[in-house]
């Protein structure tokens, strides 16, 4: 075998499986099993409250409850209401760059995670620890800013930090891994090259959003691994379902929902051939009761059957019927039909009214329930406002000690605390001016200049400009010794050099071949001509002389061996 026949295989090796699935009953057959495996979905959801709903029914057509589910770009912030989903825990981001932002992370309890936000710039982070074996890294990178070097450099911080046997990171990156020859993303490189130095590698390069490859999963671990990409339309973003085995530590956690169902026709006939005489027997009717009861209840435990319920079978909400997941079923297989056709008009047609339909009938069946609800809660004021804490998620728990919670340092906590407060003045400023839709200029230009008209219980302070700053600076003593600082109150003198100088007429420089210097101390060898303009020596490269795609597949075939190797 030689290179050529090594490069090729190893660019043919998949180190992950991953697939594309068409409808979410598909899933299940996938994914190796469910049961013994750790299972996340990542969706970006943009708008939560939007579409929530939407996921929450997809989320009940799976044949199986996800361990995680991670939503990205939830447009949330710090005043949003928790959000509650049976049988999980809820967690969200508090740091916020724009309205956009937003982490949002249920995960089962009996799973018992660890969930951190760390200092990340230029993107929201929520590290998720399973014990001391299994983190996941959930990002959402705004594509509002365009350089990484901040975000690289967050990211190379929480990786080496990390300690656990297995790391996964997921979330909407919004950078394009595919390395498409025609339309490549100048960020991929870089990203690629820290995440492959740390051992990781994509999961998938499959689209998420439209052609692109935006939603990642970045693998480093040694167990098996499965990844499915549905086609879902919640939103213009394709959902993300990951399974990876339970590791050695972890307890195989089973389905341990159960439905109940008694018999009564049963428990009739037996107590229609119950003979009470003993029971008359009894002196102290309290006995008597007792041991009527136990009676009863021995007749419905043997005439109640408990069958283990399926995971499609559980309904996450009330509001959910059987009949909205068939039409749910349906829905999809024609956005299956559309994509099959996406040429005939008329499928697109009946799968987009269709698909307005269903979002009509989940919102009507929401509201259905929720009006229930409160009729049923009428005339009781407790219950009524239980009701309404639940309709509109007010559960929220605040935290007044949020600013010196942010860290654990109490050096960075106070640093914190300091930081908020001396921009006090300058946020409250900014809100005036935006609120009056006014510059700095243009409110000072209607203070009047006279004390006297200086309203009562307010006062003004004139805005800095250049010339205080300088006699600020110049009135400071430059002979002081430095403070604690350690800093010389030195006066510094921006300047610039406007006039260059040229070399004297007289020089000359000449190109000496061969060994002429060396055997004449005078030659004929050319000199240099001496021009006005300053002329560089380079190289000129035929355009069409690029190793871009050669250095693409080196960089690719050395994150693989580095994942193989580690």
């Amino acid at each position: 075998m030689d290179n050529i026949d090594i490069f090729n295989d190893i660019d043919k090796t998949e180190l992950v499986l991953n697939a594309v699935v068409d409808h979410p009953d598909q899933c299940v057959n996938f994914l190796e099993n469910a049961n013994n495996q750790y299972t996340i979905v990542c969706q970006n959801i943009r708008s939560v409250q939007k579409n929530i709903n939407s996921f929450i029914v997809f989320l009940s057509s799976l044949n199986f409850l996800p361990d995680i589910i991670i939503f990205t770009e939830c447009r949330i912030n710090e005043d949003s209401p928790d959000l509650t989903l049976p049988n999980y825990s809820f967690y969200s981001s508090k740091k916020y760059i724009n309205q956009n932002d937003g982490i949002i992370v249920f995960s089962k309890p009996e799973l018992h995670i660890t969930i951190e936000e760390p200092n990340f710039k230029d993107a929201n982070c929520l590290l998720l620890h399973i014990g001391n074996k299994l983190s996941i890294i959930a990002i959402y990178r705004t594509p509002s800013i365009r350089k990484i070097d901040r975000f690289c450099h967050s990211l190379e911080t929480i990786l080496q930090t990390i300690k656990s046997e297995s790391c996964i990171m997921v979330g909407d990156y919004n950078i394009d891994i595919r390395n498409d020859e025609n339309d490549p993303d100048p960020l991929a490189t870089d990203y690629l090259d820290l995440t492959g130095h740390y051992g990781f590698i994509p999961g998938h390069k499959l689209p998420t959003r439209g052609l692109r490859c935006l939603d990642h999963v970045m693998i480093n671990s040694k167990k098996s691994t499965q990844i499915l990409i549905y086609d879902s339309d919640i939103t213009d973003h394709r959902t993300i379902i990951l399974g990876i085995d339970r590791l050695a530590h972890a307890t195989n956690i089973t389905n341990n929902r159960t439905s109940s169902k008694i018999n009564y026709q049963g428990i009739v006939c037996d107590l229609e051939k119950f003979n009470p005489t003993n029971l008359y027997a009894h002196t102290d009717i309290t006995i008597a009761v007792q041991d009527f009861t136990k009676i009863i209840t021995e007749l419905i435990t043997k005439h109640t059957t408990t069958k283990l319920m399926k995971n499609r079978e559980v309904l996450l909400k009330p509001w959910i019927t059987p009949n909205l997941l068939k039409c749910i079923r349906k829905k999809s297989a024609l956005q299956l039909l559309m994509k099959k056709n996406p040429k005939d008009g008329k499928i697109h047609e009946t799968y987009k009214n269709y698909r307005n339909t269903c979002i009509n009938l989940i919102h009507d069946l929401k509201m259905k329930y929720e009006e229930n609800l409160l009729k049923a809660a009428h005339g009781d004021s407790k219950q009524t406002w239980k009701c309404i804490k639940s309709i509109c998620n007010l559960n929220k728990k605040t935290n007044k000690n949020s600013l010196i919670n942010e860290s654990d340092n109490g050096s960075d906590a106070v640093n914190n605390v300091n930081r908020y407060f001396t921009s006090v003045g300058k946020d409250l400023a900014d809100n005036i001016l935006s609120s009056l839709s006014m510059t700095q200029k243009e409110l000072v230009s209607l203070v009047s200049s006279s004390l006297t008209s200086t309203p009562v219980n307010s006062f003004f302070i004139s805005p800095t400009d250049t010339y205080e700053i300088t006699k600020i600076i110049t009135s400071l003593k430059a002979a002081s010794a430095p403070g604690w600082d350690s800093i010389k109150k030195t006066k510094y003198i921006p300047f610039s050099i406007t006039k260059s100088t040229s070399p004297e007429s007289s020089l000359q420089i000449q190109l000496h071949n061969g060994h002429s210097l060396l055997n004449n101390t005078k030659c004929n060898c050319p000199t240099l001509d001496k021009v006005d303009t300053i002329k560089y020596l380079g190289v000129l490269i035929d355009e069409h002389l690029s190793w871009t795609k050669q250095i693409a597949a080196l960089r690719s075939r050395l994150r693989k061996l580095l994942y193989i190797m580690k």
